[in-house]
């Protein structure tokens, strides 16, 4: 996943499969006989050239997923350090961890998960999905925490102090806020790639009283191309679920278990109608979940070139390129780890009212809880004592 790695990887197979080659031909050359019939030489030349051919078609191959593969990382993620930065929202980090490794003295990654409604004919960007994942680096056991959209008297924070914000602004205009007024962020001596993504990693740390040092961002088109290049996505439906026949000529997603369409993925994730924000949102980590155990390293080897495409053009992070190797390493872990959910949504809590102090201990106590459920599980504003979900038994 390093650019130098891929470059030499690169270059020693395009040498290679010029060795062979000539190597193929040269012996053709020492070994022909003398006097050999037209006919013959045509043939030997004709077999030179295929064996020339399936020689040299491999490691071609080799370097030219290697070249997709650079311009990937060189076109999505930065330059950064290889360990994960301080917190941006001015929250305490956790307590360090033992023993060495690039996880050292970092217990727990917190990643957040964006999905922004820009399409076609929609202007502007607005996060209508925003899922803090919090996994351990130890075991690869992931906590969801979930903010809802409509989410009211947002903290908005600038890294170094609150920002003006209306009362009735929403959580999901954050984004375009930061983008507008790139000034509100407090310096921090570093380059801020986008200004509206990093004001709203500040102010979900700042929510959730705990350090957010990356986003992942994806709109909704990319994420209709990931799932069609993946060959799409099966997930159960519970209940029927209206779409526009504008998008789906049935108008409906019926109930069962089928392997959506990248379309029918994005409207399975997106559609109020008849529901609500709430449910909508625990769709879309269902979407998230399937996605995840479904992509197959042969998968995606299979559509590597068109998911490299899309990735490219369309997924926007602030991850640095040497931190790769280790989320590689951390992500074969979470494949098979447990994934848990917290959804901060009604009767959890009210979003036109928020109790922000009571997010801040229930986050608190949903990544201290034990995987397994063991342990007590968040209370705060509903005075529950139960343990979180496990992501897969609700999305069946």
């Amino acid at each position: 996943m390093r650019p130098g790695w891929l470059a030499a990887a690169m270059g020693c197979s395009v040498v290679l499969a010029l060795l062979w080659a000539l190597l193929i031909v040269h012996s053709y050359l020492v070994l022909l006989p003398d006097g050999l019939a037209p006919l013959w030489r045509l043939a030997g030349g004709t077999t030179v050239s295929v064996l020339c051919l399936l020689v040299v078609v491999p490691p071609l191959t080799v370097a030219h997923y290697g070249h997709l593969q650079r311009e990937f990382v060189d076109g999505v993620f930065v330059d950064g350090p290889a360990t994960p930065a301080a917190p941006a929202g001015g929250a305490h980090g956790p307590a360090p961890a033992a023993g060495g490794g690039p996880w050292a003295g970092v217990p727990r990654l917190n990643v957040l998960l964006l999905g922004g409604d820009a399409d076609v004919g929609r202007p502007g960007v607005r996060t209508d999905s925003m899922t803090l994942a919090s996994v351990d680096t130890a075991t690869g056991d992931t906590v969801l925490l979930s903010l809802p959209r409509n989410l009211q008297h947002v903290p908005v924070w600038s890294g170094g102090e609150r920002v003006p914000y209306p009362a009735d602004g929403l959580l999901n205009s954050v984004y375009e806020e930061g983008t507008a007024h790139p000034g509100l962020l407090a310096p921090d001596g570093r380059t801020v790639r986008d200004p509206g993504a990093e004001l709203l990693k500040r102010t979900v740390s700042h929510i959730l009283g705990m350090p957010v040092p990356y986003y992942v961002m994806v709109d909704m088109r990319s994420f209709r191309q990931i799932v069609d290049a993946v060959g799409g996505v099966r997930v159960c439906v519970d209940k029927a679920i209206p779409v526009p026949r504008s998008q789906i000529p049935a108008g409906v997603l019926p109930p069962g278990c089928r392997t959506l369409t990248g379309r029918e993925a994005l409207w399975y994730g997106r559609s109020r109608t008849g529901s609500s924000d709430y449910v909508r949102m625990g769709r879309q980590k269902c979407l998230l979940w399937a996605l995840a155990r479904q992509a197959s390293p042969l998968t995606v080897l299979r559509s590597f070139e068109r998911l490299t495409e899309v990735f490219t053009e369309s997924v926007g992070t602030d991850v640095p390129r040497r931190l790769l190797p280790a989320l590689v390493d951390l992500a074969a872990g979470i494949r098979d780890a447990e994934v848990r959910s917290l959804q901060f949504v009604p009767p959890l809590i009210d979003p036109a009212r928020p109790d922000y102090a009571a997010i801040r201990a229930m986050a608190a106590r949903a990544v201290r809880e034990p995987a397994a459920g063991t342990g007590g599980s968040p209370g705060g504003a509903a005075g529950t004592a139960r343990p979180l979900p496990v992501l897969a038994d609700g999305c069946g």
